[in-house]
């Protein structure tokens, strides 16, 4: 019996598609603040601090003598201070204007501060001069530093510059991510495509058949075109997420081969984040594609991630089918078991579901079909000719004009046009210009853009869904880090550690209660996280299932939950930015659940007073 027999009846494009998301939630907000203690705000540091501190004697009459005694009050650098440490400030003032002395008319000699309070935000003594230096505090880390801000050029119009652009090739951009079970042979795929289409030459191929036949791995020649590093190669497993490019008769195709061992998800996960569409690569040999299929393998786990993540649109490549000599009825086979599963469980519409039997050792039917064997039960589409017929994924103009959001995936020292570092990423959305402002958080370091090349290829501007490195002058690389994002300094991006989300749940094995323990996955940033509240569990036909559960258990289809991560992250609200909205939760090495987010509680934000 399948592990995934609850879900069998789901119709996920309720949950999945942009249009679900975009309803109304606000009455999931009135439901969990009522009559509830607000559990957010546990640190301290989330809490409004005493704005001012005073020392006041207390005089205790007797043979003791004068014992002086501290009040905490109200004070603005949120520090406690003795007596003797107010003292030591006062002697730095001027000999001549001593802070008043009362003397104690039953220990002479002994000396005290008398300091007037008359309000719980300020003090009223001679100390009142050395206010500045008590309250050299350093600010909140979620505001923006004061800096010098760059003088920024003067940016142009965004639609006029991509009306003018006369380097646009005029072909539909796609981003294409390849993923599948390990050894299903994605890298050997692609590589004999791309030498195929001739992005590859022939010496370069040559030399890689020469040096892997020299390790015994004569096989593995086209998946080096991909796998470009020392370790991977050695391996023969993809570790990292490789990005090309090529172009078909419509189209620019941004490929990104995602590795298939489990130990490195991670990096699949982020390549996701990237993609509009996505190749499934399945072993046919008898007992592979089993072993990917069933529980454990990455096939399942994987077509889960990229239909959470937005993916639409699927190639299932059938790969390694010649050494089945072409076999239909193995053909079929696979896709019937798959068809199910990828409709009712994944929420794939079938229209957006194409199978394509190939061969990545041989080429056959990657861009034509040679085999009589195939062409005798096969006549549709040729691998290169599906990628072709996959429907472009419109940018909505609206979320150019949005302010500006980039993930940095990567970062180095140097660079081009002038610039000290140069930063990776997407552009997830608005767009950016050489000579623009921006702003580094969470470092909330000022930068200037100096450069920024899409795609290899230098540009004076790039907009949403652009793979972009930019050369910026300003912060320090030590202000980088694996969570920075770039961001517009008039409206930077949110950065949270908790969030309140609407989740979908998989095949979870032990219920999930607060506290749960789980790592969550935003972009290329991994986090350990748990949940703080379980709000509201629904059934399968969106119904709700019961109010404030104690868990939430297989028997559940989706859920409204409170989470808290470990440190804070840089994200949005799904209904502002669908790409930075998004998420995936992992525990234990598997896929339990994936969701949006539908609020974000910011640092320093309280729960009001009913």
């Amino acid at each position: 019996m399948s592990r995934h027999r609850n879900f069998r009846n789901i119709d996920y494009n309720d949950y999945l598609d942009d249009d679900y998301y975009e309803d109304d939630y606000d009455d999931y907000d009135d439901d969990y603040d009522e009559n509830e203690e607000d559990d957010y705000y546990e640190d301290e540091d989330d809490y409004d601090e005493y704005d001012e501190v005073a020392v006041k004697p207390n005089k205790n009459k007797g043979t003791g003598g004068a014992t002086k005694k501290l009040e905490k009050l109200s004070v603005k650098d949120k520090k406690v201070y003795t007596l003797d440490q107010f003292q030591e400030m006062n002697k730095a003032k001027a000999a001549n204007t001593p802070p008043p002395v009362k003397k104690n008319n039953n220990n002479q000699g002994s000396k005290v501060i008398s300091i007037s309070v008359s309000s719980s935000t300020e003090i009223k003594s001679e100390v009142s001069e050395s206010k500045e230096s008590l309250n050299s505090q350093p600010k909140n880390s979620g505001e923006t530093k004061k800096q010098n801000v760059p003088k920024a050029a003067k940016l142009q119009d965004i639609e006029t510059l991509m009306k003018n652009d006369n380097k646009q090739s005029g072909k539909d951009r796609l981003n294409l991510i390849v993923v599948g079970h390990v050894d299903a042979g994605k890298s050997t795929l692609m590589g004999h495509l791309l030498t195929l289409l001739g992005d590859v030459n022939e010496r370069t191929i040559q030399k890689y058949q020469r040096d892997a036949e020299k390790i015994g791995k004569g096989s593995f020649a086209y998946a080096w075109v991909l796998d470009e590093t020392e370790e991977e190669r050695d391996r023969g497993v993809t570790m990292n997420v490789a990005i090309t490019k090529f172009e078909t008769e419509k189209r620019e195709i941004f490929l990104l081969d995602s590795p298939g061992h489990k130990d490195f998800i991670t990096h699949m996960i982020t390549g996701a984040f990237q993609a509009d569409a996505a190749i499934l690569v399945v072993n046919a040999k008898t007992g592979d594609f089993e072993t990917g299929f069933d529980a454990g393998g990455q096939t399942r786990e994987h077509t889960l991630l990229i239909r959470s993540l937005g993916i639409q649109q699927l190639i299932v490549a059938v790969n390694k089918l010649d050494i089945m000599n072409w076999s239909m009825k193995r053909f079929e086979e696979i896709k019937n078991r798959l068809i199910g599963f990828l409709t009712s469980t994944a929420g794939f519409s079938k229209d957006n579901i194409s199978f394509i039997p190939c061969s990545g050792l041989t080429g056959e039917n990657l861009v034509k079909r040679e085999s009589e064997a195939l062409n005798s039960w096969y006549s549709g589409n040729s691998l290169i000719e599906q990628i072709d017929s996959l429907e472009t994924v419109t940018i909505n103009k609206e979320i150019i004009k949005k302010p500006f959001r980039m993930a940095i995936s990567d970062y180095y020292s140097g660079g081009f046009g002038g610039a000290n570092i140069t930063v990776n990423g997407r552009i997830e959305s608005g767009s950016l210009q050489i000579g623009q402002n921006v702003l580094l958080t969470p470092s909330n370091e000022y930068a200037q853009v100096k450069s920024i090349m899409v795609n290899f290829e230098p540009v004076k501007y790039a907009i949403t869904g652009d793979n972009v490195s930019v050369g910026i002058v300003g912060p320090d690389i030590l202000q980088l880090s694996s969570k920075s994002f770039l961001s517009c300094y008039l409206n930077p991006v949110p950065y949270s550690k908790r969030f309140q989300c609407k989740i979908i749940l998989f095949d979870i094995d032990i219920p999930i209660t607060i506290g749960f323990p789980a790592i969550i996955h935003h972009q290329h940033i991994t986090e350990q996280m748990h949940f703080t509240k379980l709000i509201r569990a629904f059934n399968k036909n969106g119904t709700v299932a019961k109010e404030k559960p104690k868990c939430l258990t297989k028997n559940y289809a989706s859920a409204i939950v409170q989470i808290k991560l470990s440190s804070p992250i840089c994200a949005e609200t799904f209904a502002e930015n669908k790409n930075l909205g998004r998420f995936v939760i992992r525990s234990e090495g598997k896929t339990i659940a994936a969701g949006i987010i539908l609020n974000i509680k910011k640092k320093g934000e309280r729960k009001s007073k009913k």
